[in-house]
C-alpha cells in the first residue's frame, strides 16, 4: 500500500520520541517505521529534519526553523508565520493525496483540508473533544475516525469510526523489574484532571510513601491547584515531588514503584502510562475513568476503583498481583507489532470499502 501519514509541523519525528507529552508523534513514527518493516510505502508529512526510514514529504518546513522563530505552542494561535506553516503543511498533503491509497491523518486541524484530498483519510482521535457538536468539520464526507478505546466511540456516537485501534509500545525498550521499592507513584502533568491532589490522599490514607514525577502545570487557571499540591508535598515528608524525568529516568521511576496510581478526573482516551508501567511489571491502581477499564484486569494487572477510599485499600494489597502478568500484558497485546498489523488491516477494510 501507498500510505500517507499526516502529523503537525512542529515535532519531528525520530527514534525514542518521548510517549509524554508527544504521544501523537511517538505513536505515528511506531506506526510509520512498522508499516516500512512490513514493505509499505509509507510517506510522512512531518518536519524535514525528521528521522526515518518512511520518506519525507518534500516542501515541508524544518522543526528547527519553526524553534528559531520561537513559535512556542501557547504563542503559535497568534503567530501569522506559524499559521502559514501549518496551512502550507496541510494543503501540501492535498496536493500529493492522489499519489496515495490511503491518508492517515493525526491531527484535527487537517480535517479542515481533507474533503479536498483524492485519497480516503481516516484520523486517529487523539483528543477528547468536548464541544463535538460545534465541530462541522469532523463530518467531513471521505473521512472515518479510528478510536483509541471502545469508550472513546462511547462518548462520541455521532462520529464515524471505522474501527478501534489500543496504543502499543516497543516493549524491549522497558525494563522489567520484580522486586520494586517502597513507594507509590504517580506520573503526569500536575493538573486536576490527572489527579495528582487525590492520588497524594490515597497515599497518606494508606500510609504510603508517594513520589511524583512529571510536568508542572503552568496555566494561570491551574495555579491555585499546583499551589495545593505544594503545600501537601512541604507538610507530609512521605510525599515527594521527583521533578520532570525523560526517557531513562521514567523507566526507573515506573519499575521501582510498587504501584502507579491514576486517580484521573476526566473521560482519558487511553493512558499511555499504564501501559508502560506494565512493560516495567509495575501493577496501576486507577478511578474507573475513560478507557482504563479496558486496559487493567481488575485483580490482574492491578485495580480498579471508584474513590480515594477504595484506592488507599488497593494499595494495601498491591502485593497480591504478579508483577509477571502486568509484563505479560504488553507482550501479548499492548505491543507494536499488534497495533501495525490492526491498522494495516483497517487500511485495507478502507481502502476496498471505496
Amino acid at each position: 500500500m501507498r500510505i500517507a501519514q499526516v502529523v503537525g509541523p512542529k515535532i519531528p519525528f525520530f527514534d525514542n520520541l518521548p510517549h509524554t507529552p508527544f504521544s501523537i508523534p511517538a505513536m505515528s513514527y511506531l506506526i510509520t517505521e512498522g508499516l516500512v518493516k512490513r514493505g509499505h510505502k509509507v510517506t510522512v508529512f512531518a518536519p524535514s529534519d525528521s528521522i526515518t526510514r518512511a520518506e519525507i514529504a518534500p516542501n515541508t518546513w524544518s522543526s528547527k526553523f519553526i524553534k528559531k522563530h520561537h513559535l512556542s505552542k501557547a504563542r503559535a494561535e497568534k503567530s501569522k508565520l506559524y499559521k502559514k506553516i501549518a496551512h502550507d503543511h496541510f494543503t501540501n498533503v492535498v496536493k500529493l493525496s492522489k499519489n496515495f491509497d490511503i491518508i492517515h491523518n493525526h491531527e484535527l486541524a487537517f480535517l479542515y483540508f481533507a474533503p479536498e484530498a483524492s485519497a480516503p483519510v481516516v484520523t486517529t482521535l487523539h483528543y477528547h473533544i468536548p464541544d463535538v457538536k460545534q465541530k462541522k468539520f469532523l463530518s467531513a464526507a471521505n473521512n472515518q475516525f479510528i478510536a483509541i478505546s471502545k469508550k472513546q466511540t462511547d462518548n462520541f456516537p455521532a462520529l464515524k469510526f471505522a474501527g478501534v485501534i489500543h496504543h502499543g509500545i516497543r516493549v524491549e525498550d522497558f525494563q522489567f523489574n520484580g522486586q520494586p521499592k517502597n513507594y507509590v507513584g504517580w506520573l503526569g502533568r500536575i493538573t486536576a484532571i490527572k489527579g495528582c491532589y487525590e492520588a497524594i490522599l490515597a497515599a497518606l490514607k494508606s500510609n504510603q510513601i508517594i513520589r511524583l514525577a512529571g510536568n508542572i502545570e503552568r496555566d494561570k487557571t491551574e495555579a491555585q491547584y499546583v499551589k495545593t499540591i505544594f503545600d501537601l508535598i512541604k507538610k507530609n515528608p512521605t510525599v515527594s515531588y521527583i521533578g520532570k524525568v525523560g526517557h531513562q529516568r521514567k523507566i526507573s521511576f515506573l519499575k521501582n514503584a510498587k504501584a502507579i496510581l491514576m486517580p484521573i478526573r476526566w473521560e482519558e482516551p487511553f493512558g499511555l502510562v499504564a501501559i508502560e508501567s506494565f512493560a516495567c511489571g509495575t501493577p496501576v491502581i486507577a478511578f474507573r475513568r475513560g478507557a482504563l477499564p479496558e486496559i487493567i484486569q481488575d485483580g490482574k494487572t492491578g485495580f480498579i476503583v471508584n474513590n480515594v477510599t477504595e484506592m488507599a485499600k488497593a494499595i494495601k494489597k498491591i502485593d497480591q498481583i504478579n508483577r509477571f502478568d502486568c509484563r505479560q500484558s504488553v507482550e501479548n497485546y499492548f505491543n507494536v507489532e499488534r497495533m501495525v498489523e490492526d491498522h494495516e488491516k483497517l487500511y485495507k477494510k478502507i481502502i476496498n470499502s471505496q
